[in-house]
């Protein structure tokens, strides 16, 4: 996957500042980061972005529920909220599928709906780090490009100091005849 990895540190489904999913990266200090962030959540925004020391934030929030990601910064804000929503809609649809008897909400907790969730939110990471991937290619692509395009600038102006040089040259061997 080349030098992108990581990406995602932490995510969860949260209620009421309730976690009810979470992954997390490795370090056990995104959990204590994630409830704070719960805590401070945004209340009349559907969506909120924040970046921190080269972390970003995202939330998605409705219908009670709030959806964190904290993520790299190279990952773009289009990125991380379209995999909330996927983190949203297969949250959604595991709880669904696990509701046979009693309410929705009481079926959210089960261990069933995080069982379900774990190879999903695997993709969905996957999937952003191959952005993330592709997004820092066409970063390298492009600072290529500008460096291309500048050295060219610069050997085309060096061309013409040089003929201007030269014209100055012939005018004077000309003044001197």
């Amino acid at each position: 996957m080349g030098l992108i990895k990581n990406t995602v540190h932490y995510c969860c489904v949260s209620r009421d500042n309730q976690i009810l999913y979470a992954y997390n990266g490795g370090d056990q200090s995104n959990e204590n980061l994630a409830s704070l962030c719960l805590e401070k959540s945004p209340p009349f925004h559907n969506w909120y972005f924040e970046s921190i020391s080269k972390r970003r934030f995202g939330f998605l929030i409705g219908d009670g529920f709030v959806y964190l990601a904290i993520v790299d910064e190279v990952l773009g804000k289009i990125s991380v909220l379209k995999f909330l929503e996927h983190l949203r809609d297969e949250f959604k649809k595991a709880a669904r599928k696990n509701n046979i008897r009693g309410s929705f909400t009481a079926m959210i907790g089960s261990v069933n709906v995080e069982y379900q969730l774990v190879p999903v939110v695997s993709k969905l990471i996957a999937s952003l780090e191959r952005d993330a991937e592709a997004a820092n290619n066409d970063l390298k692509t492009s600072s290529l490009v500008e460096q291309t395009n500048s050295t060219k600038a610069h050997v085309k102006a060096f061309g013409e100091v040089k003929q201007q040089a030269r014209e100055e040259e012939r005018e004077r061997s000309c003044d001197l005849t």
